[in-house]
């Protein structure tokens, strides 16, 4: 058995950190999550939005969660 749906898909951006000096540190890259892991990366605010107003998201994430609960290991 696949995955369900891999479609929901989250970019996290990249986070740089500009100090007093003008130097720009980078904390952490952009990265791209797909399915469990972009709900899980996703932030709260950008969830509750999509999930209320994204044409079938909700029933993406219901199907993830579903298959989460069916077999926990082979989905991470």
């Amino acid at each position: 058995m696949t995955a369900p749906t891999n479609e929901i898909t989250y970019v996290r951006p990249a986070v740089i950190d500009v100090q007093k000096n003008g130097m720009q540190n980078l904390v952490s890259p952009a990265a791209t999550f797909t399915g469990l892991a972009a709900i899980d990366a996703m932030p709260l605010e950008e969830y509750r939005t999509r999930f209320n107003n994204e044409p079938g998201f909700k029933e993406k994430v219901d199907a993830l969660e579903s298959a989460r609960k069916v077999s926990p290991k082979q989905y991470r």
